[in-house]
């Protein structure tokens, strides 16, 4: 991926997911310039669920609750981001 000027950058991502029920509550990554090594960019979002019970019953994990993601954005509404990021 390629950062204003600064070249092709390595590209760390994170998820946050519920093991058990398997869904994806957050996504992160930061753009490294490797020469550097110094951070040029980064991106996170919070990943509301398609189902929408799942938030009547979801307790917290890692700090994220049920409110942070009843405002969150959708998957659908975040996957070209997610994609551009990691195709690159």
């Amino acid at each position: 991926m390629m950062i204003d000027g600064e070249g092709e950058a390595i590209v760390f991502f994170d998820l946050e997911t519920t093991f058990q029920d398997r869904v994806l509550l957050e996504f992160g990554a930061i753009f490294v310039c490797p020469r550097r090594l110094i951070e040029l960019d980064s991106y996170s979002t919070l990943i509301r669920p398609a189902d929408p019970s799942f938030l009547d019953t979801f307790s917290g994990h890692h700090g994220i609750t049920s409110a942070d993601l009843a405002s969150a954005p959708l998957f659908s509404q975040v996957a070209d981001d997610i994609y551009q990021i990691l195709n690159g």
